[in-house]
């Protein structure tokens, strides 16, 4: 009996281990506007995500079309029905936060990484021409 208990708390111990280590290996990559710019065109599940400590409007909505205004506490639920592979842009003001255990769990167990940030303000919006981000949201809500 005790060594089938210290055999169970040796495996559960090395599994845990195992899984923070591979929720670290999450990388986070600043993008530029430019690269957003060519990504909207040409990738498949992009979503750019405006990541706000509340939910709040946003004066710079022209600037990337289809955007989704997403709050720190509302990101595990969207994350829970992210298609795997899906390439996520999080767009925040100043120095971009590392996300907690939660959520980078989230991201590893949808195959998401790199975690790709763009800081905000934008100064010019995303040119219309290609892929709008209306035709972007409603494959991406399909797929969801």
């Amino acid at each position: 009996m005790e060594t089938a208990l210290i055999v169970t708390g040796v495996y559960v111990l090395t599994m845990l281990m195992w899984s923070a280590t591979q929720v670290s290996s999450l990388r986070y990559e600043e993008i530029s506007f430019e690269k957003l710019n060519r990504w909207m065109t040409s990738r498949e599940n992009l979503l750019v995500i405006h990541l706000q400590s509340k939910p709040e409007p946003r004066a710079d909505n022209e600037a990337i079309p289809s955007i989704l205004d997403v709050s720190r506490v509302e990101l595990p639920n969207l994350l829970r029905w992210m298609p795997p592979h899906t390439t996520l842009v999080f767009c925040c003001a100043g120095q971009f936060p590392r996300f907690d255990a939660k959520i980078e769990e989230l991201l590893f167990r949808a195959e998401i990484s790199p975690i790709y940030f763009l800081p905000l303000p934008i100064r010019e919006p995303v040119p219309s021409a290609g892929m709008t981000g209306s035709k972007l949201l409603a494959r991406l809500t399909h797929a969801m």
